[in-house]
């Protein structure tokens, strides 16, 4: 046998013992904590139920604890049983049933029954919920819950722990007789136990910062009242749960007996709703949470479906709902997992208690589950208050408050109120940041439509009459009435010029509401009374029909549309220059031979240009040249315009234009390059055409009229160079 595989033999070994350890201390901390989840769910008189709470608990973990661990984007992670959030919240729905059923006059094992096919049910729906989220892609969504709702249930969630962890000892609800003379002095040591325990939990977290702490002081809490008992210093049968088998769980069964009272079990349903919420909520705070710990990054779509196909699969056998275990998913990473096989043996270390029924009694002592329970709310209620008051104003008080009426009202309505302020907060954050994307004017950003050198010139000095706004995201009421007074403000204050043009660029609008359209009306009618034009550029279809619908695009209303920004300024451009006759007529009539030689600064003969230059014509409308295709040739627009097209994923995106005495295609040309966008005619054009071979013979020649024409091609790649640095100056 080689060294290699002596060696590879050696880490597989390795490997298993790390899986053996790690999966050993998984599994002996989900029967504490199995064991401490049910003791906190049935209190009191509900102390029989614990065992066939403990099983349903360990039966979540043995099933969804490998389903999730084979499937999951976080691996390692610790799965089954439900969230300490969710367990607080069971316990209300085990109150609130058992003091229903038991008014009724039902024995025992009978609302039991009940309370267990709730939790089945929670289990059920919960399911569900999560494989509908994930599969539809709308986990993502959920990682926005807002800090308020997630603050104040933590912070609820946690107190209710704090609050049922004495009640294991004591077997009833405290009040204030209840450290009075009546309480004996059995339940005074425990209750004293309870603290020292839940402290030591407390600094250990603190000082030795160990995920191993917490199983191994478990069993060192019982091994410690043991042998207090065994040495008289304790009365050690008050400090157990009474003796009990534990008995499998079976929902389908319960249906068919005929003895459940269903009226109790849908007079529940607003605790039923919150243990759904709660552990949905409990499931994305979890995730992130591991997420930064360990500085990955989950698939939480996957993640949903996968609890919710593992819960799907546990709930009809009896499981409850099961969802990250997070002190577990740190503790197995410590332990030192390293493969699946851990998940086996914990299931084979698990499966022989579940399945034989094991008396678990001598590992249920109340004190250290009242304990845990204690220590676990505390931590909760610790990182409840921590992100509560990393908010600030409204996102405090929210929290509070949420916090507050899940207290006195219940989770529902906790959740309800919480995703109202939500939404109102979001709104009011919403309309401060705006929905304008950019701002400016026509003297600022030339909109996309190249001119001649002189013409550019008073389209700048006369642009501030034209201002752009593009928008982008939502538009809603408190977003559409802020852009509104923004285009009033800037209405009312421009005096020289006054406002000619506003043009709103709706291409990144995502969506709208009602109130948008009536902000569009309200403009509109402000438009009309100041003579300013409003232009829509690239509306949404659905935008674009409820414009329309409000009559807002009629003609006598100084409205017009256009389907993109380009057309839209290049109409007020052509608007503009309308009212401007000297530089109108400057330009009318001017043939290529002048346009040349004034630029050329000498004049050039037209039969010296014919030689070198071909006239070409084209229809509006006609593709010029194709993307792709060699650039060969520098062409000089005489008459008309050109788009120029770019192919995209989503089509074809009209880019640019170029008007009359301006120049394409030199780029391509001087690199040799292939053309970067398809042009098109806008409108009837005439455009003369240089070709490399008609360059070289001039360059021959003509040397002279060549570094003349060298010259102004130089001059026209420098204007557009100050105007692309001007506009990147003014969006910035």
């Amino acid at each position: 046998m080689s060294y290699a595989t002596v060696r590879d033999l050696r880490t597989v070994g390795r490997d298993l013992l790390s899986d053996l350890f790690a999966g050993g201390i998984v599994a002996a901390s989900n029967l504490a904590l199995a064991a401490s989840f049910a003791a906190a769910i049935f209190q009191g008189t509900l102390e029989p139920g614990i065992a066939t709470a403990v099983w349903a608990i360990l039966l979540s973990m043995i099933i969804i604890g490998p389903f999730v661990g084979w499937h999951t984007t976080l691996r390692p992670i610790a799965a089954g049983g439900p969230d300490t959030a969710v367990v607080a919240v069971m316990s209300l729905l085990a109150g609130k049933m058992a003091s229903t059923l038991f008014e009724m006059g039902l024995p025992t094992e009978i609302v039991v029954s009940h309370i267990m096919l709730s939790i089945s049910l929670v289990a059920v729906i919960y399911a569900l919920i999560l494989f509908v989220i994930g599969y539809l892609g709308w986990a993502r969504a959920l990682r926005f819950v807002p800090f308020p709702l997630i603050g104040g249930f933590l912070a609820a969630t946690g107190l209710l722990l704090l609050k049922g962890s004495p009640e294991i000892v004591l077997g009833s609800s405290i009040t204030f007789d209840t450290f009075g003379p009546s309480m004996g002095a059995g339940q005074s040591h425990q209750l004293w136990f309870m603290l020292g325990y839940s402290a030591f939990l407390l600094i250990s977290h603190h000082m030795i910062r160990s995920p191993l702490v917490m199983p191994l002081s478990f069993f060192a809490a019982v091994a410690a009242i043991y042998l207090m008992g065994l040495t008289g210093m304790i009365d050690g049968t008050d400090w157990f749960v009474a003796s009990m088998r534990m008995t499998p769980w079976e929902p389908i069964a319960a249906i068919n007996s005929g003895q459940i009272y269903w009226g109790s079990i849908l007079g529940a349903y607003s605790e039923i709703t919150a243990c759904v919420l709660v552990g949905i909520l409990s499931l994305v705070v979890r995730i992130s949470t591991i997420e930064s710990m360990r500085e990955a990054s989950a698939d939480i779509d996957q993640e949903f479906r996968t609890y919710g196909s593992a819960n799907l699969i546990a709930a009809p056998f009896g499981a409850t709902s099961g969802g990250i275990l997070f002190s577990t998913s740190k503790l197995i990473q410590v332990a030192g997992y390293r493969s699946r096989f851990c998940y086996i043996v914990t299931v084979v270390l698990l499966a022989p208690i579940v399945f034989w029924g094991a008396d678990l009694s001598a590992l249920l002592p109340k004190p250290v589950l009242g304990g845990l329970l204690l220590y676990l709310g505390y931590t909760m209620s610790l990182e409840a208050v921590r992100v509560v008051f990393r908010q600030s104003g409204l996102n405090l008080i929210a929290a509070l408050a949420i916090f507050i009426l899940c207290l006195k009202f219940g989770f529902l309505v906790g959740a309800l109120f919480g995703l109202l302020v939500a939404c109102l907060i979001f709104a009011i954050d919403c309309s401060r940041t705006g929905v304008v994307r950019h701002h400016f004017t026509r003297a600022e950003v030339s909109g996309g439509t190249e001119w001649p050198a002189h013409l550019e010139k008073t389209l700048r000095e006369r642009g501030k009459a034209v201002h752009v706004f593009e928008l982008s995201g939502y538009i809603f009421f408190g977003s559409s009435e802020k852009l509104f007074d923004e285009i009033r403000a800037q209405v009312l204050s421009q005096t020289d010029p006054k406002v000619a043009f506003i043009l709103l660029d709706l291409s990144r609008v995502s969506g709208f509401d009602s109130t948008a359209v009536n902000t569009l009306i309200k403009l509109q009618s402000l438009a009309v009374q100041n003579n300013i034009w409003v232009v829509y550029c690239g509306s949404p279809k659905t935008l674009e029909a409820a414009i329309a619908k409000a009559g807002v695009l009629i003609r006598n209303k100084n409205a017009v549309k256009f389907g993109s920004l380009i057309d839209g300024v290049f109409w007020c451009e052509q608007r503009l220059l309308e009212a401007d006759p000297i530089e109108k007529n400057s330009t009318s009539g001017t043939t290529f031979t002048d346009w040349i030689s004034i630029e050329l600064g000498s004049e050039v003969s037209s039969s010296t240009l014919k030689r070198y230059f071909q006239e070409k014509h084209f229809a509006c409308g006609d593709q010029v040249y194709t993307q792709g295709t060699r650039a060969d040739t520098i062409d000089f627009i005489c008459t008309g315009s050109v788009s120029m097209s770019l192919k995209t994923q989503s089509g074809p995106q009209v880019i640019r234009r170029a008007t009359r005495r301006t120049v394409i295609g030199e780029m391509g040309f001087f690199r040799q390059a292939n053309r970067s966008v398809s042009i098109f005619a806008a409108e009837n054009l005439t455009l003369y055409s240089l070709s490399l071979e008609a360059m070289a013979e001039m360059e021959k020649k003509m040397p002279e009229l060549h570094a003349r024409l060298l010259t102004f091609i130089v001059r026209v790649l420098c204007d557009r160079l100050d105007m692309a640095n001007h506009e990147i100056s003014a969006l910035r």
